[in-house]
């Protein structure tokens, strides 16, 4: 019978990691099982482990992995990651089948366990069993849509399953499948070539088959397969160009009949579509050349570009008998500063708000010109304009920049920063969007009056944009304008709920939707001209709005542990991270900070943050809840006992919102994180972070005092030779380790310089 023992368990653990780091793999391996046992089956441990027994892959260590896990299980049959990672020491070992009912167990007890799906369907391809591992990649994919990669093995499975099919000549299954499979693999260009070769190859050897068998009907169809693949492309091209005045766009002809499905669609488009890419910042001299063979002015594109308001009074005025001016009462605070701020939308928005149009001039001719047509696909607006040409201003990114220019015609994108994301995969799904729905698209843009409608908590899951979302509401609010608002429509990332933050606004013209495919629809079927409100300054009076609205959901029970935490000082509130951006030895170095601190700060009080929740939490979330939970546990195993601690992870937004009132410091991973101990109540703290992102965010972000007002508190940040990058991956995830040491001496010079009569006292 396995004892539990965390402290023991910890020990083991870092000395296996000292023992990896050493190159001495064998006893690393050997120091983690006792960790796993004496843990009895603790997630970060057991990913230590697999780790270390995936870089030596010897038979013998899976064995003993096995063993202990099965001992685990037998004693906590609940033990959902021993039961998973059973399975996948199982995999390892080729038992597949037995891996495969460990994987379902561990379904039983949790059915949205991301993991357990996605080995389900490796061991299932292993076996060969093509339909069990689509149900479980699909699941997979449903359950977590980011991990995009999934695509590919769902591909591969449909396609073994369509030679399976063709194998016993039922050939309406084949093509289904190899449907399906050309679907799943539009991300690769190559791939899905060599694949749509391979499928028609197949299909016009068993037509030949079956025709010199005597089955000539059969030859017939397995030919028309063939046919047929090739047809619907040119059907999506013509609605498309029919959209978009390339072409007159007959409703009864055949094109207009045939059942269209959009991924079906987006494939087609993202392996056919050849789009030329023109950087507006650094225009070549064949560039040049062919904008002017087109007639495309580089001095109107750049007009488009800038977000200028008293830009948007001259477009304005063009259009008014009567002299008008965006309202002025409050000034923006344009704080947010980088190499794309002069092309942000948020005089755009304003000006959609006031009138109901955004605008423009004409790219070829220069004149102004305006629209009211708008369409969202994930992560950008497209705002469609009608000049001598068609052409669709694209906005978006994280501070709703104006990032380029697509014209349907040529397929040519203009951008004109260098945005972080890949403007023709967004084009690709629009495409695909608009020729799906292209019924509802053709009377959109044929209706003239729109409702104007803001979308808040789409975009990104992510707080900081959030909060951004949120300033821009404020904005309206500080220049009466809220009331011009016809409708809000609120995605499934409504932190803190903006009907309650701004019940001025009224809960019958807020709109709920799930997903951006919902939102398309809802915009073109409802004639909405929809904009996304971004105001990159954080006021006291929207901290306090969101604060009240908080304060209004919490529990008493809460409150009075919230009260409770305020009697210790310091209150220390750190962010434990899991995803992205990782401290890679966090745990240790937390808990070595709050070691140190408690022998001159015996009265300390920690509040552990993490990942939150909201009312609409999803299964993701908690999947990174039980991560930091499990790492929090670590670390509070590692600390003396006498040490308060409170939990902060999981907890609903709005009860950190008040939560952190009580603290007097914190230790935060640069990030969204920060937006409770920086916007919300402007502590002082010691932020860390990869070396690219504390030089960004030190000077621009979410660290930077006048993206706050009032930002009296100051924010320190490590220096550069305290960090070490993992690798030269993306800095967006890039993950980093740092000087535990460096961080405990910055928090005490700020201890130090507090007070008790600092604190915050009760909560009001």
């Amino acid at each position: 019978m396995f004892t539990e023992d965390s402290n023991q368990a910890s020990v083991y653990f870092q000395l296996g990691k000292d023992q990896e780091q050493e190159g001495n793999i064998e006893e690393a391996i050997a120091s983690y099982l006792e960790a796993v046992k004496l843990s009895l089956g603790n997630l970060y441990y057991c990913q230590g482990l697999s780790e270390a027994l995936i870089k030596i892959n010897q038979p013998h260590h899976w064995e003993q992995a096995i063993t202990i896990y099965r001992r685990i299980i037998s004693e906590n049959p609940n033990s959902i990651w021993g039961i998973y990672f059973l399975g996948f020491s199982l995999q390892n070992t080729q038992q597949f089948e037995a891996a495969c009912q460990a994987y379902q167990n561990a379904i039983s007890i949790n059915p949205d366990f991301f993991w357990a799906y996605f080995s389900l369907g490796n061991c299932a391809k292993e076996m060969q069993q093509w339909e069990e591992a689509i149900i479980a990649y699909q699941r997979a994919l449903e359950l977590n849509p980011g991990y995009t990669s999934l695509n590919s093995d769902i591909a591969e499975a449909y396609y073994q399953l369509g030679k399976k099919y063709i194998e016993q000549n039922q050939l309406e299954e084949a093509a289904q499948c190899y449907q399906k499979a050309l679907e799943k693999q539009h991300y690769q260009k190559l791939a899905y070539y060599d694949l749509q070769e391979m499928i028609a190859k197949g299909f016009y050897e068993l037509g030949l088959q079956n025709a010199e068998t005597g089955k000539l009907s059969e030859g017939i169809k397995c030919f028309e397969n063939v046919s047929l693949m090739q047809t619907k492309g040119n059907i999506y091209d013509h609605i498309w160009r029919g959209l978009n005045s390339l072409g007159f766009l007959d409703e009864t002809s055949f094109y207009c009949e045939i059942d269209i499905r959009r991924e079906a669609v987006e494939a087609y488009f993202a392996n056919t579509s050849t789009y030329r890419i023109i950087s507006l910042w650094d225009v070549k001299a064949d560039d040049k050349e062919y904008l002017k063979q087109l007639g495309l002015s580089i001095t109107n594109l750049e007009i488009i570009s800038k977000d200028n308001i008293f830009l948007e009074d001259i477009y304005i005025n063009h259009f008014s008998s009567a002299k008008t001016q965006l309202k002025r009462k409050v000034a923006r605070n344009p704080q947010y500063i980088a190499e794309w701020f002069e092309h942000t939308g948020m005089y755009l928005e304003q000006s959609i708000i006031e009138t109901g149009y955004v605008y423009s001039v004409c790219p070829i001719s220069g004149r102004i010109i305006r629209s009211n047509q708008s369409f969202f696909v994930f992560p950008s607006f497209f705002y469609r304009f009608v000049g001598d040409e068609v052409f669709y201003l694209l906005v978006g990114e994280w501070c709703n920049a104006r990032y380029c220019v697509y014209f349907p015609r040529w397929d040519l994108i203009i951008k004109f920063y260098n945005a972080p994301y890949t403007s023709y995969h967004t084009i690709n799904s629009f495409k695909a969007y608009s020729v799906t729905n292209w019924q509802t698209f053709k009377s959109y843009i044929s209706t003239p009056k729109k409702q104007v409608a803001p979308i808040i908590g789409d975009l990104f899951n992510n707080l900081t944009h959030y909060l951004w979302d949120l300033a821009g509401f404020q904005y309206l609010d500080d220049n009466n304008l809220l009331d011009k608002v016809d409708k809000v429509l609120v995605g499934p990332y409504d932190f803190f709920n903006l009907g309650d933050v701004f019940p001025e606004i009224g809960k019958d013209k807020i709109e709920v939707f799930d997903n951006s495919i919902n939102l398309y629809q809802s915009i073109v079927e409802n004639n909405y001209c929809a904009v996304k409100l971004v105001e990159c300054f954080i006021q006291e009076k929207l901290a306090d709005r969101i604060y009240q609205a908080s304060l209004k959901k919490c529990s008493k029970l809460f409150l009075e542990e919230v009260e409770q935490s305020t009697q210790n000082f310091p209150v220390l509130w750190i962010t434990i991270r899991s995803s992205r951006r990782i401290w890679t030895s966090q745990v240790q170095g937390i808990a070595n900070i709050i070691k140190k601190l408690s022998v001159d700060f015996p009265n300390l009080s920690i509040i552990f943050d993490g990942w939150s929740r909201t009312e609409k939490s999803s299964k993701n979330d908690e999947v990174s809840i039980a991560s930091e939970i499990a790492m929090m546990e670590q670390i509070i195993a590692m600390i003396p006992p006498e040490i308060n601690t409170h939990n902060a992870i999981g907890r609903m937004t709005y009860e950190k919102a008040v939560w952190v009132h009580a603290i007097d410091l914190h230790i935060s991973s640069l990030g969204a994180g920060m937006c409770f101990t920086v916007w919300l109540v402007n502590k002082p703290g010691v932020a860390h972070g990869n070396t690219f992102f504390t030089q960004a965010e030190t000077h621009q972000g979410t660290a930077f005092p006048s993206c706050r007002e009032n930002a009296t508190e100051p924010l320190v940040s490590l220096p550069l030779d305290k960090i070490t990058d993992e690798d030269n991956s993306f800095w967006g995830t890039r993950n980093y380790d740092c000087d535990w040491n460096a961080i405990y001496d910055e928090v005490v010079k700020i201890i130090n310089g507090l007070s008790k009569k600092d604190k915050k006292t009760g909560i009001n």
